[in-house]
């Protein structure tokens, strides 16, 4: 009798233990900047939470070009832990529609690899993100100038309802006096920042939403400045000049009677005197349909 309770008990621990899993939960797979202006470093937190029953590992995450992560603080998170993927993008001359992501491999069976995405609308114009346009453009919060008034002006012909999405920081409180804008009418928010100076300059960016139709969504990017300047990380990628090209090489001019010759082949009277070779090689290959046409 014992025996089978024994067994019994192994049984029920090892259908446990089968059961128990990692799962990998993401507090959004996209995030939408809405507009903002040029030049901006695009920055936000994804939340990873393991939902599952087994410890999840994050093995990778693998950034869109131009698009880089702070390191992650924790890679192997207990049941019901979390941690923050902080993607960062320095935005340079783009300009429209900006989209980037990156792809986290992690030991769910079922969410090996999930793809994290964020999308803004970059303007030109620096310092309005129609239908409001707001002043300064850009914030810099340091040591004896810890608060800021942001001027937002309604430039549409509807009432801008205005709502903040998503939290700035921790560090910072913003004060909004009134969040309905009436039609080419001003409000003031306030930006204040209660925290320590950082070693690095950290940049943050506060969307808002306008409660208006089509893009209704604008972002704000201000910046905290550190003791030792721009984080390394946040450094623009370098994009190639389009505009420079690669001097072409003189291919040499290959008589192909003398080969022939030499292959004691008779070429025949319609033959080809000479050819120029393909500096790379000296067979030229027959490109295939997929590689006639251009990328998709």
């Amino acid at each position: 009798m014992r025996q089978l309770i024994t067994a019994v008990v192994i049984i029920f621990v090892m259908s446990i233990i089968s059961l128990a899993k990692p799962q990998l939960s993401v507090s959004e797979l996209r995030w939408n900047f809405g507009n903002i202006p040029a030049n901006s470093i695009l920055i936000h937190d994804f939340w990873i939470k393991n939902t599952g029953t087994d410890t999840l590992k994050l093995i990778d995450v693998k950034p869109g070009f131009g698009c880089k992560f702070e390191p992650i603080s924790k890679t192997e998170l207990a049941p019901g832990d979390s941690t923050i993927v902080k993607l960062i993008c320095n935005t340079q001359k783009y300009g429209g529609d900006f989209h980037n992501s990156a792809v986290i491999s992690c030991n769910d069976s079922d969410r090996a690899k999930l793809g994290i995405h964020f999308d803004a609308n970059i303007l030109r114009s620096s310092d309005s993100v129609f239908p409001v346009r707001f002043k300064p453009e850009k914030m810099a919060l340091k040591k004896g100038k810890s608060r800021y008034a942001l001027k937002i002006e309604n430039l549409d012909s509807n009432m801008v309802n205005l709502a903040e999405i998503g939290v700035v920081s921790r560090n910072i409180k913003a004060t909004v006096a009134e969040r309905v804008i009436k039609p080419g009418k001003p409000i003031t928010i306030y930006f204040e920042w209660n925290g320590g100076r950082p070693d690095y300059d950290e940049n943050i960016i506060a969307t808002f939403d306008k409660g208006l139709k089509g893009e209704s969504r604008f972002s704000i990017p201000f910046t905290i400045l550190g003791t030792n300047g721009q984080n390394p990380i946040v450094k623009p990628i370098e994009i190639p000049d389009s505009n420079l090209t690669t001097p072409r090489k003189e291919m040499p001019v290959i008589n192909i009677m003398d080969i022939l010759k030499n292959m004691n082949i008779d070429p025949g009277p319609n033959a080809t005197m000479h050819k120029r070779a393909n500096p790379d090689s000296t067979k030229a290959e027959k490109p295939s349909p997929e590689q006639s046409q251009p990328p998709k």
